[in-house]
């Protein structure tokens, strides 16, 4: 294995090691506090890239399901989650 690939391997295994011990210590959010689809629904979705070009923010979409670009229409993105086709 070359220096490198060893190198970027430990950098991403310690960068993902410190953020699972970082979201394991966060508190639980406040059940009284309501939850907001742009700040706390599309950073998951853009986290998980669900509304990058290559998944659901392309032209057609993917499987039927479409998204903006990284979350730049959040109203049509909440209504396509929530009221078009299967949502």
């Amino acid at each position: 294995m070359n220096r490198l690939a060893l190198f970027c391997g430990l950098g991403f295994a310690a960068s993902f090691a410190s953020a699972a011990s970082a979201t394991a210590t966060k508190p639980p959010a406040s059940p009284d506090k309501p939850v907001s689809f742009v700040n706390d629904v599309l950073p998951v979705l853009g986290k998980a890239g669900c509304n990058a070009g290559t998944c659901h923010a392309k032209a057609d979409g993917k499987g039927g399901f479409k998204l903006s670009v990284f979350a730049y229409d959040p109203r049509a993105d909440f209504y396509n989650i929530t009221r078009a086709a299967r949502g």
